[in-house]
């Protein structure tokens, strides 16, 4: 019999064995090998340093780069485009 790669399911703790998996296993010989490999999706400390990591963690936002953001946020909301339609044809080699 060849072999063959199922995924399993946990509920509370306890392995969940579907009912293809304990078909397969009642055509298995006495002799079948089952092998478990446990993988978790949960992040560990490191992973979540490396998430939390931010260089610019401990420096100023510059006054003028923020004013400069508020006043795109205002022309958004407002409804105002911020570059005309014709300047995104010609930046991009687009015609109209």
């Amino acid at each position: 019999m060849k072999s063959q790669t199922f995924q399993l399911q946990t509920h509370n703790g306890n392995l969940i064995i579907p009912p293809e998996i304990q078909d397969y296993l009642t055509h298995c010989p006495d002799n079948v090998k089952i092998s478990l490999t446990i993988e978790s999706s949960e992040l560990n400390n490191d992973d979540l340093a490396l998430i939390n990591d931010d260089p610019d963690r401990g420096h100023a936002v510059k006054d003028s780069f923020q004013q400069s953001l508020l006043a795109i946020r205002q022309q958004r909301i407002a409804g105002r485009p911020t570059i005309s339609e014709e300047d995104v044809y010609q930046r991009y080699g687009m015609s109209i």
